[in-house]
């Protein structure tokens, strides 16, 4: 099995984690509310608080895995829960078995992160990505807080904000 995160993609991922705003979960005022849909628990584990050191984090992804869940962060120094959506990731590219390279490349298409290619046999995706649901969130008075919220209120666990050069906002589940 090969497992493809595209260079770049990759390339994008290091120059967001380089270039975001810290991700304390601190929110700001003039985002959006928060009003996120079945996927993502923000009460099941909000007792576990903080996420600035190891325990807590792991503390928070037990508390979320118990509850049902397979993916956790933090919002508000609160421990949210968070499970994939439920879409097309295992068929959106399953006759593109031909080469990793034609899998990649229809994941990618599909606004997938990776794709998982098994020579002639199966080409699933994984990491649905969004760049254009919360672009509003950038015009915020606190743009990164707002683009978590906006990413979580669309189903979205994880977040790419990006404040300097060109702004972006980008979500995206594992």
């Amino acid at each position: 099995m090969i497992t493809r995160l595209s260079a770049y993609h990759l390339g994008w991922l290091l120059a967001v984690v380089a270039c975001s705003s810290g991700n304390d979960g601190n929110a700001g005022a003039g985002g959006p509310p928060l009003d996120p849909p079945a996927n993502i628990d923000v009460a099941l584990c909000a007792s576990v608080v903080g996420g600035s050191d190891q325990a807590t984090r792991d503390a928070c992804t037990s508390c979320c895995n118990n509850g049902g869940f397979p993916a956790s962060a933090f919002h508000e120094n609160k421990c949210v829960c968070g499970k994939p959506f439920d879409d097309d990731r295992k068929t959106v590219c399953m006759t593109q078995t031909d080469t990793s390279n034609a899998c990649t490349t229809c994941c990618e298409n599909a606004h997938f992160l990776s794709s998982f290619w098994i020579g002639g046999s199966s080409c699933t995706c994984s990491g649905k990505t969004d760049g254009t649901s919360c672009t509003s969130a950038l015009s915020a008075p606190d743009p990164a807080s707002a683009c978590e919220t906006c990413c979580l209120n669309h189903g979205y666990l994880g977040v790419f904000y990006v404040g300097i050069g060109t702004p972006e906002c980008r979500c995206f589940d594992g």
